[in-house]
């Protein structure tokens, strides 16, 4: 379901499967079940914080959890997303706070506050099935959103709303 791995380590990868998270520390060699905290079941995405391997989020069934110590014990950190599947989770570089959750038919939510509280950013986005997210590396409030069927959206962060981002740019 999901793979993520550190910024600064490169031994270390975490694995979001159907049946919960592994972690391997020695490039893949060798897997064994990980992290205290989480509920049991499917872990659906992964993300670790650029400035911190420290800091990962996770998305089990339900909800979003985040771990201080590199995934080895989870706590919950989803106020205002208690009960949703995400689907994909971004942190943008420089600006660490920051994170973003791709819930399937809800929408995009951002949490300013390291994960703790998460409100919606809806405002322009079409109620669709969001395939996956990403923020730009040099432009950390430039958020893109894939959707089914939809294509993908920008979020435009100087009036606040998502605009369709499929034209493609030609020379002439």
């Amino acid at each position: 379901h999901a793979l993520a791995i550190p910024w600064q380590t490169t031994d270390v990868v975490l694995a979001g499967t159907g049946s919960g998270l592994y972690r391997t520390m020695n490039r893949g060699e060798n897997w064994e079940p990980f992290g205290v905290g989480l509920p049991s079941g499917a872990v659906h995405s992964l993300a670790f914080d650029p400035a911190s391997d420290s800091n990962v989020y996770a998305g089990p069934v339900l909800g979003v959890y985040k771990s201080t110590n590199g995934g080895a014990v989870w706590s919950p950190s989803h106020r205002g997303l208690t009960q949703a599947y995400v689907r994909c989770l971004a942190i943008p570089r420089g600006a660490t706070n920051t994170v973003y959750a791709g819930v399937p038919g809800m929408g995009v939510f951002q949490s300013a506050d390291g994960g703790r509280t998460w409100t919606a950013m809806d405002s322009g986005l079409p109620d669709s099935d969001i395939v996956d997210l990403t923020v730009r590396p040099i432009f950390p409030f430039t958020v893109f959103v894939g959707l089914r069927n939809r294509g993908v959206y920008k979020w435009n962060d100087s009036n606040f709303r998502w605009v369709e981002a499929n034209a493609v740019a030609t020379r002439a």
